[in-house]
């Protein structure tokens, strides 16, 4: 016995950590473990965040630097199924040396139950070639006192931080409307666990929709933020549809507010200001009682410039759709007749309830072919195309629109030229009941 070597130290080792919660969100932490007095036992740095924005699912990420290894990652997430079981799933590239056991190896999965107090933790984890292992951790603690809940309802200005007075309407596992008053705190204890949706009211504030969930023990804060509505500006332009010139108009309008403007004639425009954002309708009346009122609706963004166009047609109008062109003796469209198409269908969705017809015209040249033996034929097969694209295009009703094949009985210009030709050989769009 006298050979044996004896030797004793002792020593002692510092853990240190800070974590940062940037919102109800998002967290970061570091930490920095086994600062050692005298002996050199190795040290580990660890920083790493945590994001909840999901309902029931968080997710981790954590960088750890030993001192006597290489730096590894770490990424996990945990979806709670419900309050007393979740499951996990994560990935980690260290500490061993994951090139030699395959990046396989680095997959976990486990899951935990918890239940008055008692937690049981499993966790499956690979290490490639050395094979599976299971790790089954039990905790918790002997209790005599029952758990309490407790759910804090904070509602604040969005950009200001500052505490709002607020209205709230709570349903689910705790029901009843409540106020909020200037602190912006508002407390509930022993509820029953489950789910709590929040309906939130405040003067000059949007109504706010949130939800919460409740555990059987251990506090809840519910952060409720709110920004203000910010009025908006629309500007009118209101034209002639068939000639697109400016046109003197009266706008009505109704929604989050309702009055009446005048346009500028010579450029059509008018400007609402300091709206309130919302659906509004508005009604357009030409100075000239000619022309057939027009009523839509906008949905106005707040704090935000909204445009819209408004296109007036006359009672009984006929429009020349220039630039509808078709293959030559066929009724097949070119590509460049959609763009004018889409703006007669445009004009039937702003006018919900005209009829139109839409009327084929030839030039007096005739045609005979097994498809088409006549220009009759050919125009209304081409009138029909027209019917059958805005139809479907814009899901109008199939009555509103009267397909019709003239030939070469209604010309606008004289046969004599070629130029002449090409303008009888046109599409029309003709309002006949409104």
């Amino acid at each position: 016995y006298e050979d044996l070597y004896e030797e004793s130290i002792y020593d002692f080792a510092l853990d240190i950590g800070t974590k940062l919660i940037l919102n109800e969100n998002f967290q970061l932490g570091g930490a920095i473990r086994d600062l050692s007095y005298k002996t050199e036992i190795p040290s580990i740095v660890k920083i790493g965040g945590c994001y909840q924005g999901i309902k029931r699912l968080k997710m981790v990420l954590d960088f750890t630097l030993p001192s006597d290894n290489v730096p590894y990652l770490n990424a996990g997430i945990e979806f709670n199924i419900n309050p007393f079981i979740s499951i996990r799933s994560g990935w980690r590239s260290g500490p061993y040396n994951i090139s030699n056991l395959g990046w396989e190896s680095g997959f976990t999965t486990g899951f935990g139950i918890k239940y008055a107090g008692i937690n049981l933790d499993y966790a499956f984890v690979p290490y490639g070639k050395l094979g599976m292992t299971h790790r089954i951790a039990l905790s918790g603690g002997l209790k005599f006192i029952q758990g309490v809940n407790l759910l804090i309802i904070k509602v604040m200005d969005g950009e200001t931080r500052q505490p709002l007075e607020a209205s709230i309407n709570l349903t689910g596992v705790k029901k009843g409307d409540f106020q909020i008053v200037k602190s912006g705190k508002i407390e509930f204890k022993n509820l029953t666990p489950g789910w709590i949706t929040i309906n939130t009211f405040s003067p000059g504030y949007p109504e706010n929709l949130d939800s919460v969930y409740i555990y059987p023990e251990g506090k809840v804060e519910k952060n409720i933020f709110l920004f203000k509505i910010k009025p908006a500006i629309f500007r009118g332009l209101v034209f002639d549809a068939k000639t697109r010139k400016p046109i003197g108009a009266t706008a009505e309008y109704r929604g989050m507010a309702f009055g009446k403007i005048n346009n500028d004639s010579i450029s059509g425009s008018f400007v609402l200001r300091n709206l309130p954002p919302g659906t509004y309708t508005f009604t357009i009346t030409a100075k000239d009682p000619i022309y057939i009122p027009q009523s839509c609706s906008v949905i106005i963004a707040p704090g935000k410039l909204t445009e819209r166009e408004f296109y007036l047609v006359k009672k009984r109008e006929k429009i020349v759709l220039r630039g509808v062109n078709f293959a030559t003796g066929k009724a097949d469209l070119r590509p460049e007749s959609y763009v004018i198409l889409d703006k007669a269908g445009k004009i039937l969705l702003d006018y919900p309830n005209i009829i139109v017809e839409v009327a084929g015209h030839t030039d007096p040249r005739e045609i005979s072919t097994t498809d088409f033996p006549s220009n009759w034929k050919l125009s209304f097969a081409r009138a029909g195309v027209v019917r059958e694209y805005l139809i479907k295009k814009f899901n109008l009703n199939a009555e509103r629109l009267i397909a019709r094949g003239y030939a070469d009985t209604q010309p606008i210009a004289p046969n004599t030229t070629d130029e002449g030709m090409a303008k009888n050989r046109r599409t029309e769009f003709r309002i006949i009941e409104e």
